[in-house]
């Protein structure tokens, strides 16, 4: 819906990627962090994973950070799932019957993709909760028909690899660069604010936190 939106105003592929990638990255390395701090064992894993792509100079091979963070990346597809609401926007070229509804050609049908992304023939038991090992388990899912957090078609997210990059390294950085731990343990998990329409990541209601503290990694 927003890149539809952004292309009636003559905003260019390039142009939207940008606009993406600065209003949904950043909310899906927030959910990653606000996950990763709550499961000890996941934290570790990935902080592990993740150690073999820095350089003593402190910089990241980003090459080999996104070929062998399999942790990580599965925490990304999964929180992906959970987290997207963009709808796809299509028109009918000719008459079709959906679920006994008939749509005339030129129909202008609304697919929100979170709805499908909930589908327990396709995602197993409990697609609401958070498993960071779905996508470990069964590969295939990041490929299926029915996982689309970047859309589909001509209108796919051109931004989509920018993302992940950006999302992973700074993840990275945060876990290597700073001794950092919740605030409280005992704070709950944000929780997904659901009662505002969202074309991108769903942002965490305005009443959570997820606070952490930070210090200075001198290793």
């Amino acid at each position: 819906m927003f890149e539809e939106a952004q292309r009636h105003l003559d905003a260019s592929k390039d142009d939207v990627a940008v606009i993406l990638i600065n209003t949904n990255a950043y909310r899906v390395a927030f959910w990653i962090l606000a996950h990763v701090y709550r499961l000890e064992d996941l934290f570790s894993v990935i902080e592990s994973e993740t150690a073999s792509s820095l350089a003593g100079n402190g910089s990241i091979d980003v090459p080999h950070l996104m070929e062998n963070s399999p942790r990580l990346e599965s925490v990304w597809l999964e929180l992906l799932r959970l987290t997207s609401a963009a709808s796809a926007i299509r028109t009918t070229t000719e008459r079709t019957i959906i679920g006994g509804e008939i749509l005339r050609a030129g129909h202008k049908v609304l697919s929100p993709f979170r709805q499908i992304h909930m589908d327990e023939a396709v995602f197993g038991d409990a697609p609401s909760t958070f498993d960071p090992n779905r996508f470990l388990r069964n590969k295939a899912l990041a490929t299926h028909p029915s996982y689309k957090p970047f859309g589909g078609g001509v209108t796919k997210c051109t931004a989509r690899f920018t993302a992940r990059q950006e999302v992973f390294v700074f993840v990275t950085l945060i876990l290597h660069r700073f001794e950092s731990r919740l605030f409280d343990e005992k704070q709950p998990l944000p929780e997904l604010e659901l009662g505002i329409p969202s074309s991108g990541i769903i942002d965490p209601k305005r009443k959570d936190e997820a606070r952490v503290v930070l210090g200075r990694n001198m290793m």
